[in-house]
């Protein structure tokens, strides 16, 4: 389920490359951690972290240039002598020396995607980024090396073909995985309020006076509510797909992709070649759709299956499948093509978008600790009578929010800090980098979480998903986070390559 296909993908997408982003969220809870209310905020009381140790991660070879270390902290920070869990934690040391550098801390999506996949980026295309700061990246809680929550079947590793074309959390799936956590797990423990404390942690562990935030979608919560519990530690926050911390995932997905989808279907009847070569695409699209209210049974032909398989095909996984598409404008950019071919019969060109390429790949995004994220911080904020006014008349409907509301039903679920009710108040510069045609967190949520921040700017890619790399210049991008990196505001940043950036070519 990998979302990269093309051949120039900007490098920082390798970062998050799964089925990730396709969810959210879990927590710590309120009275049980001890904790006392102040407008809203949590406040923890003070935490003394161990000491850390950073070698270097291996004697020879590139990673002999990154440093390597872990840090022990409470699962359950109301009861600091319990059971403690290892934060998974490796830097890129900045190249110049002579002064304590300053530290950028990458945080990831999700959740469920490690912090530390970003390695190799830094270490190459992104080495600019430690011209200047140690760049740390810290595993989430349950990610990672950070004692990671891994549901195989969940995860679709080693799961019949079919499955991958079911639903999303079978009840007897969640329940399996919980199961097979709750051993080494409080899974209450796993969640947004709990992971900032974790970062505070390791700032503290590390020295850092005062730290710089880059964060991506989920990320860019965890980076916010760090704002609001510790302002005084961050110099400055740049936001790759912007969550505002009062949204409820899932809640908005069929409405974020119903804008997205006919922003795409406007893009293809805009090009010549695309319009040409599928005519009456939006007739085509909804006829589709008409057409998909019973599940039916397709023959797919694969060289690579030994021949032919009968699959399965559902209107709602379908619909998800192409909703997950549009992270990634590259892929989004292939819809066209299989909407065209689907509307006719030819349902191979989705298989072999839905399909991963490898039957069993090794774990990376962690479905158990996006369950308990998700659990704590959205869905327990969710009312399910307020279901149907986010998702009627909507092309998805409400087939991922009654998803995770009955797998949420079987997971265990702490009590959410009610400052996730609240937006961010700030005066941190914040640099707020979204799509134009995200689908799960459009431009409108970079200018909401934008409102809190009295020293912001909202730059909007045209054309680009939910990781606006992959466009014609991917590199203006980094160019723009770069320069604010350098002078901590928006003032005066150079957006002109942002109107040079030219849509990738649809799938003809």
């Amino acid at each position: 389920m990998a979302i990269w296909l093309s051949n120039k993908v900007h490098p920082m997408l390798t970062r998050v490359a799964s089925v990730f982003l396709f969810h959210l969220a879990i927590a710590g809870t309120l009275a049980a951690a001890g904790c006392t209310e102040e407008s809203g905020n949590i406040r923890t009381p003070e935490k003394r972290p161990a000491e850390l140790h950073m070698p270097p991660c291996a004697e020879t070879g590139p990673r002999s240039e990154l440093r390597c270390g872990r840090l022990p902290v409470p699962e359950d920070y109301s009861r600091p002598d319990g059971r403690q869990i290892e934060l998974n934690i490796v830097m890129v040391p900045a190249k110049k020396s002579g002064v304590k550098p300053a530290a950028l801390f990458v945080l990831e999506g999700g959740p469920g995607v490690p912090a530390t996949g970003s390695e190799d980026f830094f270490l190459n295309e992104g080495a600019a980024y430690a011209e200047r700061h140690d760049v740390v990246m810290v595993d989430l809680r349950g990610t990672g090396g950070s004692n990671p929550l891994h549901c195989g079947f969940l995860e679709g590793r080693g799961v019949p073909l079919q499955r991958q074309l079911g639903e999303m959390y079978p009840p007897d799936e969640v329940i399996k995985c919980r199961e097979s956590l709750e051993s080494r797990a409080d899974l209450r423990q796993y969640a947004t309020s709990n992971a900032v404390d974790d970062l505070e942690m390791v700032r503290k562990a590390l020295g850092y006076a005062k730290i710089d935030l880059q964060a991506i979608s989920y990320g860019t919560r965890l980076a916010t509510e760090y704002i609001r519990r510790y302002p005084e530690h961050v110099r400055t926050l740049t936001a790759i797909g912007s969550l505002p911390s009062t949204h409820r995932m899932p809640l908005h997905h069929a409405a974020g992709f119903q804008r997205a989808f006919d922003l795409l279907l406007s893009d293809c009847e805009a090009q010549a070649a695309c319009r040409q070569a599928y005519p009456d695409l939006r007739v085509r699209w909804t006829t589709l759709l008409d057409s998909l209210t019973e599940p039916f049974v397709y023959h797919y032909e694969n060289a690579d299956l030994g021949g032919g398989v009968y699959m399965t095909i559902r209107k709602d996984v379908f619909v998800e499948a192409l909703r997950s598409a549009m992270y990634s404008a590259y892929r989004a950019r292939s819809l066209p093509l299989i909407v065209d071919a689907a509307s006719q019969g030819d349902f191979d060109p989705f298989l072999e978008l839905a399909l991963p390429a490898d039957a069993n790949p090794p774990p990376f995004f962690a479905e158990g600790a996006y369950l308990s994220f998700t659990c704590t911080d959205d869905v327990s904020r969710i009312d399910p009578t307020e279901t149907e006014s986010f998702t009627s008349d909507t092309y998805l409907g409400d087939y991922r929010v009654v998803q995770q509301i009955r797998a949420c039903q079987l997971w265990p679920t702490g009590t959410y800090p009610i400052a996730l009710d609240h937006s961010v108040e700030a005066t941190v510069p914040a640099l707020l980098i979204t799509g134009e045609q995200d689908p799960i967190t459009p431009p409108s949520d970079a200018e909401q979480l934008a409102q809190g921040f009295s020293n912001s700017r909202v730059v909007i890619v045209p054309h680009a998903g939910h990781l606006p790399f992959d466009v014609s210049d991917p590199e203006c991008i980094d160019r723009i986070m770069l320069a604010f990196l350098e002078t901590a505001t928006v003032d005066n940043l150079d957006l002109r390559c942002i109107d040079e950036l030219e849509p990738l070519p649809f799938a003809l």
